[in-house]
């Protein structure tokens, strides 16, 4: 499929990359609400249900004064929730394909890349039922991809500038002993900046179970399984190629490795790894007069490290860098007979990114 097999991969890959930050947050939440220099120390006055009555000074204070009772200040509760994120980098092969790209100037796939994205959710504090802690989340995300900028090269990237829409809801529920389960669907369309047009979407049900190890107040091990059922569909045509509508649906699974290491107040480290496995559930091509059918599994491993530091409680800058290898099982000689579009590749990025976010 050239060129637009490759872009729908890039797609497909990119609208999963949230995980690892949320797991990255909660990891960050959980050493800070230990005691980290320069934090109180927890319960410090126990809740308010452990609060006694403050004993008479002499008999018959109570009788002129009433009870007494230590003065507790009064939480406002927060149930909207705001974030701009930003990052900018480089990435040495942004076409995810495992030859030069003769449709690069230049003949190779290595570019700068930018993504801004805004989100706005109706996401209410926690609360408790049953003994589970519960946090519903309800939303937007867009994101926008931008590649070659700075570069003096933008005009040769604005066919592959895209945007993103997502619309989504979970419910996670956090145990006792650092377990948490969320359940969720999302909807998300796929425009093309060039062409003002949308060219695909994917929509479906997802969970994930995670387990948080708490090594000590400034360590924490986080692991995670997660699965996602994914209903897709694309523009039918695409340049020369024909194409099923719902040639990219499958049954994503996702397991996740990542540990947080505060060594200062305010600083995290956050080494991580990555295992995709994808199941396509009927991938077909139609080429020039001929059809080929035949299922396909894809393999992706991650590894990479993100460091932040948290500036105040609404702005988080960061670094980070990733390496990530996709293998499959996907081969067609008939309409690829020199395997060009095989979704196999390797790619390293790397680059600065900010987050701001405000709770009210």
């Amino acid at each position: 499929m050239k060129f637009s097999n490759n872009l729908f991969l890039m797609i497909s890959l990119l609208l999963n990359c949230s995980l690892l930050h949320a797991q990255q947050n909660a990891a960050q939440g959980q050493i800070e609400a230990g005691t980290q220099p320069g934090s109180p120390a927890t319960n410090d006055l126990g809740s308010a249900s452990n609060i006694q009555n403050i004993p008479e000074l002499y008999p018959g204070e109570l009788s002129d004064f009433g009870t007494q009772r230590i003065v507790q200040r009064k939480e406002h509760r927060k149930w909207v929730e705001l974030n701009l994120d930003w990052q900018a980098g480089y990435t040495d092969n942004y076409l995810l394909t495992n030859v030069l790209s003769p449709s690069v100037a230049g003949g190779k796939p290595e570019t700068t890349q930018m993504v801004s994205t805004w989100d706005a959710a109706f996401a209410p504090d926690a609360f408790n039922y049953g003994g589970i802690k519960l946090l519903p989340r309800v939303g937007f995300r867009e994101s926008f991809w931008n590649y070659g900028i700075g570069t003096g090269q933008n005009s040769n990237f604005a066919a592959f500038d895209f945007d993103t829409q997502t619309v989504y809801g979970d419910l996670k529920g956090i145990f006792a002993d650092d377990w948490s389960a969320t359940v969720g669907a999302d909807w998300t369309r796929i425009d093309s900046s060039n062409t003002s047009s949308e060219i695909y979407r994917q929509y479906g049900p997802h969970w994930e179970v995670s387990k948080m190890f708490k090594v000590n107040d400034y360590n924490v091990f986080n692991l995670s399984l997660g699965q996602q059922f994914l209903f897709t569909e694309v523009q039918p045509l695409v340049g020369t190629v024909i194409l099923d509508s719902n040639i990219y649906d499958r049954i994503q699974n996702t397991l996740t490795a990542s540990y947080t290491w505060s060594p200062v107040d305010r600083l995290f480290v956050s080494p991580y790894y990555r295992l995709t496995h994808a199941y396509y559930i009927h991938y077909a091509d139609a080429g020039v007069g001929a059809e080929v059918s035949e299922g396909r599994s894809d393999m992706t491993n991650t590894i990479g490290l993100i460091t932040s530091y948290k500036f105040n409680d609404y702005f988080t800058g960061r670094v980070y860098v990733s390496y990530e290898k996709r293998y499959t099982t996907y081969s067609d000689p008939t309409v690829d007979p020199n395997n060009l579009n095989v979704p196999e590749y390797s790619k390293f990025d790397g680059g600065l990114g900010g987050a701001f976010t405000i709770r009210f």
